[in-house]
């Protein structure tokens, strides 16, 4: 990773472009957590490092909404995030299920 100064520089730019999309919204308890709901559908971007959860709503416009946002971080970076889509068990080492009601 380079120079000491390469992990706040990532940090900086990753807030920028989060913040370049139409309605996500940072975490006040948690910086490194941004949602965004838009009608009934959720979309939740967790970083750690460079490691990206990009969770949704399991709906048809969810998946449409996580798509439209790798797109736009994808134009903002060199080098585009890789994707592996498909249900989550485990993010960082904690364990997730999914409930009737949610996460």
């Amino acid at each position: 990773y380079g120079a000491p100064s390469a992990g706040n520089a990532w940090w900086n730019k990753v807030k920028s472009i989060n913040k370049a999309f139409p309605g996500l919204v940072q975490s006040e308890a948690d910086p490194s957590c941004f949602t965004l709901t838009r009608n009934s559908t959720k979309l939740i971007v967790v970083i750690y490092v460079d490691d990206f959860g990009i969770f949704h709503s399991g709906t048809t416009a969810g998946k449409a909404l996580a798509h439209e946002y790798i797109e736009h971080f994808n134009k903002h970076v060199g080098k585009p995030l890789k994707v592996h889509e498909g249900k989550v068990h485990e993010f960082l080492g904690l364990t997730i299920t999914k409930t009737q009601t949610g996460f």
